[in-house]
């Protein structure tokens, strides 16, 4: 395991995953930049904060889930949310990024946390009918990306542990907040998580199936 951060890390701090080290820089300023503008009662921050939010729409107003559903992922409420989702990117993007392409990453990670969105302000609007509740974070893409390193790395091991019990471990861990939506972040509820990590399970599933695909990039593993 300690293999596995300090390989994570390196390839952030040394330039080898700068689409990872970009999106951790983002939600770093969304979280302390704008999100302190916002509880400043800063006019900018606000009017900024408030756009890119991801709103749970009532029935009366479906609309309101734009532009947010594909930006609240940059924003966070508070430092151990933000450390949380911050951590959970740093260790399994930069594998991905060392696989597939910044763009191809870019693409996945708005249709994990789009489709995690949905779901969960489908059934926000259905137990909760003519309410509104905005929310943010990362959680859909984090959860997303370990659908994907289930699948990619599938048979590496950590800990003596292969890649796909590690993401279905991770995802496990969800079950705790069943049921729950109103929270801090995007996927809070149950729903929410499962549905990003299937999506990106079930992709990659498809995409390899009769190609090799190149895998994700884990250190091996560590002699007992």
């Amino acid at each position: 395991m300690k293999k596995f951060f300090q390989l994570q890390f390196t390839r952030i701090l040394t330039g080898q995953a700068p689409f990872t080290r970009v999106m951790l820089i983002i939600v770093f300023i969304g979280c302390f930049g704008l999100g302190g503008l916002y509880k400043a009662n800063h006019e900018v921050g606000i009017k900024i904060y408030s756009q890119l939010v991801f709103n749970l729409p009532s029935i009366s107003a479906p609309w309101s889930i734009f532009p947010g559903i594909l930006t609240s992922w940059m924003l966070h409420v508070g430092l151990s949310h933000l450390l949380i989702n911050m951590l959970g990117l740093a260790l399994i993007l930069p594998s991905l990024e060392q696989a597939i392409s910044g763009k191809d990453l870019l693409f996945r990670m708005l249709v994990w946390n789009t489709t995690g969105c949905v779901v969960v302000a489908a059934q926000y609007a259905i137990s909760h009918p003519g309410e509104s509740e905005s929310v943010v974070g990362a959680s859909c893409i984090v959860y997303g990306a370990a659908g994907w390193l289930g699948v990619h790395s599938a048979n590496k091991k950590i800990w003596g542990i292969p890649g796909w019990a590690w993401s279905i471990l991770f995802l496990s861990q969800c079950l705790l907040d069943f049921g729950h939506v109103k929270g801090q972040h995007i996927g809070t509820g149950t729903l929410g998580h499962v549905t990003a990590w299937t999506v990106a399970t079930v992709w990659e599933l498809i995409s390899t199936r009769g190609a090799k695909q190149p895998e994700a990039q884990l250190p091996p593993p560590d002699k007992k």
